[in-house]
């Protein structure tokens, strides 16, 4: 048992390799660091003067989907590719409020959480995009979690957990 510090960083999310943990950090320079297990020091991905919330990792490892604030709007998703030149661009930039995102297991979908029907609700679409998106609850929704086949995704309804089945070739 080994304790990995993130100095503070709320809700750390595990690689997909189970060998860094990317976390949001507000002490010295805000923004998104990963840190590898073995207490190495941690490296900086995203330099922010927003806050900005690591949520999912593509199943390759190969990038970070995170939710940043904005001035204009309450919550954007973005991805932040690690390899190359690791400029971020945004996924679901809207002015309404967008988070929660999770990588389905086949690197093909993306579920998240959106205001914009005046209400939380969960949405899946192509990842990295373009493509296809619709909603997947009808009466309220949040925080969706992909099952390990990719094909149903939990989300929360109020007080209720709710599983709704997805179909692999539309989302």
């Amino acid at each position: 048992l080994r304790q990995v510090s993130t100095h503070g960083g709320d809700e750390p999310v595990w690689a997909p390799n189970g060998e860094r943990l990317a976390y949001w950090d507000a002490h010295g320079e805000t923004g998104i660091y990963w840190r590898r297990t073995d207490g190495a020091d941690p490296e900086s991905l995203l330099k922010s003067a927003r806050v900005a919330f690591p949520e999912s990792f593509a199943p390759d490892g190969s990038a970070l989907v995170y939710t940043e604030t904005d001035l204009k709007s309450e919550g954007d998703i973005w991805l932040l590719p690690l390899q190359g030149d690791r400029t971020p661009h945004p996924l679901v930039k809207t002015r309404f409020h967008e988070w929660g995102a999770r990588v389905s297991p086949d690197g093909h979908w993306l579920a998240y959480t959106s205001g914009e029907s005046g209400r939380d609700e969960v949405y899946v679409q192509a990842f990295p995009g373009p493509g296809t998106r619709r909603q997947v609850s009808s009466d309220g929704g949040s925080a969706p979690v992909w099952s390990r086949s990719g094909r149903e995704l939990f989300f929360r309804s109020d007080t209720r957990l709710m599983v709704a089945g997805v179909h692999p070739a539309t989302g």
